[in-house]
């Protein structure tokens, strides 16, 4: 069993629940401890090495530093858990109704929900609450500390939050259009409710927000690349919404994005290494390519959490002077190229959306330069 396939295992462990089965014992637990702390699932591998005899648990030294990464993401779970509370309090209060996005809203759904590393705040406003929601941020003495064309980022508490009026958007104008319509259909219509820090906090509805985390994840995948956190996170809400999750209309709206290759990809991904196992598996999902399930786990394990370690990511400096963009442009297309089986009409329209349409690119190739007297 190579080092990958152990990580595997352990993840599969810490999140069904059951006890990990070895034929012989681990001999690279340092590389092992290195593949979760790229793939962000320190916490939920742990709780799996628990499960393991004693003779085949890293020696102590080890353990007792993942158990210290342990204790850390705990933490910050606990610390982003009242951020979170905190911060819909306010708004709900005055008025202002509101959505969890991805984060501790998935954390829910997980054996443990303090095992999962969290990042940020992704909050949902929605386009006609906006303007209002940013004034009461400001009206509280929270700076708006960077706006896109989709949100705004600020620090609540300890966390970092993104405020937004629309879900995500696609560089493809034709997909873009069907992705929002798609999104105005549902970002108000019903809700999941789950319990945080005592708090309720209302969620996107089960199919809706099926579709909305595979297309965050297809997203960062097709730009840069993801880790096996972001999958975990897609995967449990399936399991655990299944029986409400409309699955016919996540498959118009899978199509209507032109993402039913890599849907299926990513599920097969789940089924033969991630231990999902669907009550009922939708007729359109069952068939898949196992070249492209064997390339995206390749790809996961290359690139790591977010594609942190990926050369998109790695050579990433747009704006950075001519040589820097240059390499910059570099690895995006590499990247691009590698991936364009699975969107194609997205990796040609987001490198052209760079050039012409970022205007944050534009406002550092257009700002002032400092004048030497």
């Amino acid at each position: 069993m190579t080092d990958k396939e152990l990580v595997l295992e352990l993840l599969q462990a810490g999140l069904w629940g059951h006890k990990v089965m070895l034929a012989k014992n681990p001999q690279n637990w340092p590389e092992i401890f290195n593949i979760v702390q790229q793939q962000s699932v320190v916490g939920v591998t742990f709780s799996a090495v628990q499960t393991l005899p004693p003779e085949q648990r890293p020696e102590m030294g080890m353990k007792m530093n993942w158990l210290g990464s342990v204790y850390v993401v705990e933490l910050h779970n606990k610390q982003v858990d009242n951020d979170v509370v905190s911060l819909f309090n306010y708004l709900q209060t005055k008025g202002v109704a509101l959505r969890l996005m991805k984060g501790q809203g998935c954390a829910y759904f997980y054996p443990h929900p303090h095992y999962r590393q969290s990042g940020d705040i992704d909050l949902f406003v929605g386009e006609k609450q906006y303007e209002q929601a940013k004034k009461l941020i400001r009206n509280h003495g929270v700076k708006i500390e960077k706006e896109s064309v989709y949100d705004v980022q600020f620090t609540w508490g300890e966390t970092i939050v993104e405020m937004h009026k629309w879900e995500t958007f696609f560089y493809y104008p034709l997909v873009n259009r069907r992705l929002q319509a798609i999104c105005r259909k549902e970002e108000w219509n019903k809700s999941i409710v789950v319990n945080i820090g005592g708090q309720p906090i209302a969620l996107f509805n089960a199919t809706f927000n099926a579709f909305y985390i595979f297309v965050h994840l297809y997203h960062h995948f097709l730009q840069v690349g993801i880790g096996l956190r972001q999958i975990c996170d897609w995967m449990l809400w399936m399991k655990h919404q299944e029986a409400d999750i409309d699955w016919e209309r996540l498959h118009r709206y899978v199509q209507e994005i032109d993402a039913e290759r890599a849907w299926k990809a990513f599920y097969g991904l789940t089924a033969e290494h991630l231990g999902l196992r669907l009550t009922v598996v939708p007729k359109w999902m069952q068939q898949y390519s196992h070249k492209d399930v064997d390339f995206i786990l390749e790809d996961v394990f290359s690139v790591g959490n977010f594609g942190k370690y990926g050369d998109s990511i790695q050579k990433r400096s747009f704006g950075g002077g001519f040589l820097a963009n240059i390499a910059s442009f570099g690895a995006l297309t590499k990247r691009l190229i590698r991936v364009s089986r699975f969107g194609p009409c997205e990796v040609v329209s987001y490198p052209l959306w760079r050039i012409f349409c970022d205007r944050a690119m534009f406002s550092r190739y257009l700002a002032p330069k400092d004048v030497k007297v």
